[in-house]
């Protein structure tokens, strides 16, 4: 019974270790942030639907509204706070003002006004609109797409002009076909305009509507295979093949911090631009957006995967696949709302492109309210509510902030405007809500690493400020921030030496004098009385390796030489050190302090770790012993294996103390990585070393074999993955028959 008892514990503790991998694989919820690693992690649910706004219930001028139809737009105006309603089918914009709703939430109920429509007529037929927004003098700009023009209308709805698009919009001498999709007004009553499958940027209007040219447009980026093929091309193929051009800007919005907001599809980066008056972008170039198709729920995977297979994408395209961000909305502090239209998710980021949390996601057909089939576009209310379009749904979506987003956003814009102190109560209360959740770490260690080197420099303040950096060292870690854990390492380190200083020097220096007396006392006793190195244990083959290795650090060629042709070194040693080296290897990973570490935390098992290690080491046996019988090499396989072995010397030797250096040093000092570089230099000599002796072969030789080693090495690893990428394949194959089996019998 206990033998019984200590194997289910056994067995327990093994889930246990292995629960926070498999939460990564399949997080069961739908709300999603993303940790310091770049992996989605679940978070509490920072929105919750209140209600869905259908206009069929409102009336206007004693009728009912009707239902809404396709819409393709909303918009929130700073003026009124009304919001404004693109209901494109029906061919009309809607303007509903805000009541005061159950605890002070706004309900968009009360019809201010309707512009177009089934009656309109002349300048106040619309086609198809698209885009609506409001200028600061309330003049509403309406994107009317089927009528290729952009119509203006005083606030009271009356008709006032057309702006000027016509032979005026041209870029590089070409007329530009005007079908605009998006528009958005600044505090200077500039306008900027999206427009349909043009690669030119936004066209821009001053306040009388005159056309001042295009803004901001997308960069083409750079393609391999594009410079590549022009290289093989003639002249006249050249000029047949179609310039690369820059993807259009599919949406633009201006927040109420003056900040020009562009989303663009078609784009691996830079699908969120926050652009400032003369069109650069002011986001980071580090910030990223969007989540990794395969962390979504499993449902919504397989939806849009259908989907691309029935585009033509198929399974090939499941890792290519891109955010499609088609809408955004900013507030007065900074915080950004995307919609992304491929995943039906909100994205919410504070203003340095930090992803705060996601919600919202795929509707399966039950018509659950917060869940979308077809988003088309995004609005912020000044409460903070959030309202999202659905095509499909016909409705527009009204979110309320939890208690946990409300959190999240007044810590992330105290940090962002300083104050960092005031800051703390917001981020430890978030971490009431989910102790996981890295960003919140993140601020309070950022703000701690601030208040410290504000602190100032002045003796009195030495300890103080050293507590901050001990304490932001810590948030670090718990944020998985290798980066920021080296930085305020390095700090504390240099506040700690300046208290510490003479102590330090003093042990160092007592330290340096014991080891110097006793390197002397055991030398002179070594004259006296050497060691014979004789007897039974002295020819085993495995004590020997100790004198070989350290020989070999010396002397290097000799050493092979005798390896080889003295009969020194045998398949037993080879084997046996490589197994030192793989255990030295796994304490080094252990025990590396975490700013260096390469292990990613929840990310990491044993059996990656030993084929990291094994791996590499076996392809160099195998094609060095293959390219050597090309050569007509001298060393047999067990020889190749030995040498090998022996050359990894400076690696088994350097382990364990380049472990230790790493608790004392800063990944910005560069020291460590200069070491890694010595150690690196050092074991590629002898591995060429190893190449040019065990072969038998002049330099010249042995440079080519160890060129051709490493092309074969090369070989065997794209064999590889092509047989496994493959394999993966075929079993994804299987897998889908299978579910698709077991959903016809259910």
């Amino acid at each position: 019974m206990d033998r019984v008892r200590r194997i289910l514990t056994g067995a327990a503790f093994l889930a246990a270790l292995l629960a926070p991998a498999l939460a990564l694989a399949a997080v069961p919820t739908l709300n999603f942030t993303v940790g310091t690693n770049g992996q989605p992690v679940p978070a509490p649910a920072p929105f919750t639907p209140v209600r869905a706004i259908y206009t069929e219930v409102l009336t206007w001028h004693g009728k009912s509204l009707g239902p809404l139809s396709g819409v393709e737009d909303i918009y929130v105006d700073n003026i009124h706070h009304d919001l404004w309603i693109v209901d494109t089918q029906n061919n009309r914009i809607i303007e509903l003002a805000p009541n005061p709703g159950p605890h002070g939430n706004p309900r968009y109920n009360q019809v201010v006004q309707v512009i177009g429509g089934a009656g309109a007529t002349g300048e106040y037929k619309l086609n198809q609109p698209q885009g609506v927004a409001v200028g600061p003098d309330g003049i509403i700009y309406v994107a009317d797409t089927g009528n290729d023009r952009l119509a203006a209308f005083a606030p009271n709805g009356t008709f006032l002009k057309n702006l000027d698009t016509g032979t005026s919009l041209t870029f590089a001498a070409q007329h530009v076909k005007f079908a605009p999709t998006k528009v958005a007004v600044d505090n200077r009553d500039n306008i900027y305009v999206a427009i349909a499958g043009q690669p030119f940027g936004l066209a821009q209007f001053d306040a009388e509507g005159k056309f001042l040219g295009f803004f901001a447009p997308n960069s083409a980026g750079f393609s391999f295979t594009y410079e590549l093929e022009k290289l093989f091309e003639t002249q006249a193929q050249r000029s047949q093949q179609l310039s690369v051009l820059p993807p259009e800007v599919n949406n633009v919005y201006v927040g109420p911090d003056g900040y020009i907001y562009t989303t663009s599809l078609d784009v691996s980066k830079h699908q969120i631009r926050r652009l400032n008056v003369v069109g650069a972008d002011t986001l980071p170039s580090t910030a990223t957006f969007g989540l990794p198709i395969r962390s979504l729920p499993e449902y919504v995977f397989r939806a849009i995967m259908a989907q691309q297979a029935s585009s033509g994408a198929g399974h090939a395209g499941a890792s290519a696949l891109q955010p499609k961000f088609v809408s955004i909305a900013a507030n007065a502090n900074g915080l950004m709302t995307a919609l992304d239209s491929l995943t039906s998710y909100v994205f919410q980021y504070g203003r340095q492109g930090q992803l705060l949390y996601t919600f919202g996601g795929l509707d399966n057909g039950n018509g659950v309210l917060g869940l979308f089939q077809s988003p088309t576009a995004v609005a912020m209310a000044p409460n903070g509510d959030v309202l999202v379009s659905d095509y499909l749904e016909n409705n527009v979506t009204e979110f309320h902030p939890t208690e946990f987003a409300t959190l999240v956003q007044q810590g992330i814009n105290l940090d962002d405007n300083g104050h960092y102190r005031q800051a703390e109560p917001y981020w430890k209360k978030v971490l009431n809500y989910d102790t996981n959740y890295d960003l919140a770490h993140e601020e309070l260690a950022q703000g701690l690493l601030a208040q410290g080197q504000i602190l100032g420099s002045q003796p009195t303040e030495y300890v103080p400020e050293l507590h901050l950096f001990s304490q932001a060292i810590a948030q670090y870690y718990l944020a998985n921030d290798k980066v920021g854990f080296g930085t305020a390492f390095g700090w504390y380190r240099h506040i700690w030496m300046r208290l510490n200083f003479t102590w330090v020097f003093l042990s160092f220096l007592g330290a340096w004098l014991v080891v110097w007396l006793l390197v002397k006392f055991v030398a002179r006793r070594l004259r006296e009385h050497p060691i014979a190195f004789e007897g039974a244990w002295a020819r085993n083959e495995y004590v020997r390796m100790v004198p070989m290795a350290w020989r070999l650090i010396k002397h290097p060629a000799e050493t092979f030489f005798q390896l080889k042709y003295e009969g020194q070194g045998t398949l037993g040693q080879g084997i046996v050190i490589i197994c030192i080296a793989y255990v030295l290897h796994v304490m080094n990973l252990a025990w590396t302090d975490f700013d260096f570490s390469t292990l990613v935390r929840g990310q990491t098992s044993m059996l990656f770790t030993s084929m990291q290690f094994l791996l590499p080491l076996a392809t160099w046996i195998i094609a060095n012993y293959l390219v050597g019988d090309l050569y007509e090499g001298e060393a047999n396989l067990a020889e190749v294996v030995t040498g090998s072995a022996y050359a990894m010397m400076p690696f088994i030797v350097l382990q364990l103390p380049f472990a230790l250096v790493t608790h004392a040093l800063a990944p910005s000092d560069g020291i460590f990585t200069f070491l890694l570089l010595v150690e690196k230099v050092w074991v590629i000599y002898l591995f060429f070393t190893q190449v040019r002796v065990l072969h038998n072969l002049e330099w010249g030789q042995a440079v080519k074999a160890s060129v051709v080693t490493l092309v074969g090495i090369g070989i065997l690893w794209t064999m590889f993955l092509i047989v496994f990428g493959l394999g993966e394949q075929a079993f994804q194959f299987v897998h889908q028959i299978i579910q698709e089996v077991i959903l016809l019998r259910s």
